[in-house]
């Protein structure tokens, strides 16, 4: 079940022309800035990614996440921004939560995400809050954002610094009547195209109208942007087509026939590892059969 990986993507690409035909220029190094949450997990393929894009292709990256990944981003020679003190194990635990304990968590979950928002502006903008006191200190303005869906005020920080934006994810969050919101577990259980379809509202609609204060203080007090709705934030992305890329093999989830071609499906990201050797058992079982393996790892719960 092995797709071609972005790693390959990314590697084997050539490099761009610019300027007049035969020009003999340098190739453009962007300022790229990749806002994540999530667990370890959540962190890992989008790490792989940063390093490419540093270490192959020269441009200056920063990753923006949880402070407690700091330490991880740093050894693998790529910038780290902080985006506060949420801790992603928290977050995994509130996911399992009843309605009405996560109720109770909101003033918490509202504070954290406030401060994650203004985190990810400041990444971008050369704000140093986020850098430790050791941290890159030379100038850095973002040329471009990668970012995941669920670091909200992506599409208002690009807007208002008029730098593209692409989206990466690793579970589903462009709506289609095929496949259903990944979080939506029991609503879309058993469900047709019209249950799966309105599954992403179900799910992220709830959550953007409980941070709808804060989103919009952000744009507003923050940007200098003009404050928008909840259900304004749900349909942008389709409606601007903004270029989406899912880590995933297709051959675990092919791509949903509704979904335009600005989505793509890339196959997984791996962690290159040439000097590793697979203990002989490992190895003796992979021998032993021609049919190739499925391997489910447990990232999330780190």
């Amino acid at each position: 079940m092995m797709a071609s990986s972005v790693s390959a993507t990314l590697t084997d690409a050539p490099a761009p022309a610019h300027g007049p035909a035969g020009a003999d220029l340098p190739p453009v190094k962007l300022n790229i800035v990749i806002m994540s949450l999530g667990t370890r997990g959540d962190l890992q393929p989008k790490l792989e990614i940063a390093k490419i894009l540093a270490h192959r292709h020269g441009h200056r990256v920063r990753f923006a996440g949880h402070r407690v990944y700091k330490e991880a981003v740093e050894a693998e020679g790529i910038e780290f921004y902080s985006t506060g003190r949420t801790d992603p194990k928290n977050m995994q635990v509130r996911r399992q939560l009843p309605r009405k304990e996560m109720e109770k968590e909101l003033p918490t979950i509202k504070v954290e995400f406030a401060e994650m928002g203004e985190s990810w502006w400041g990444a971008c903008i050369g704000d140093p809050a986020g850098l430790s006191d050791d941290g890159e200190s030379n100038p850095f303005v973002a040329d471009a954002v990668i970012s995941i869906f669920q670091a909200f005020d992506q599409t208002s920080i690009v807007a208002r610094m008029g730098i593209p934006l692409h989206m990466i994810g690793t579970n589903a969050r462009n709506p289609s009547k095929y496949v259903p919101h990944s979080q939506a577990e029991g609503f879309a259980k058993g469900g047709g195209a019209f249950k799966n379809k309105f599954s992403y509202w179900f799910q992220d609609l709830l959550f953007f109208q409980a941070i709808k204060p804060l989103f919009n203080d952000i744009r507003v007090m923050t940007m200098g942007l003009e404050p928008f709705s909840p259900i304004w934030q749900m349909t942008q992305f389709n409606r601007v087509r903004a270029p989406m890329t899912y880590i995933w093999s297709p051959s675990l989830l092919p791509k949903a026939k509704d979904w335009g071609s600005h989505i793509d499906i890339a196959g997984f990201v791996f962690r290159e590892a040439p000097e590793y050797e697979p203990p002989a058992e490992l190895a003796g079982f992979l021998a032993a059969s021609e049919e190739k393996p499925i391997y489910i790892g447990f990232g999330s719960s780190k």
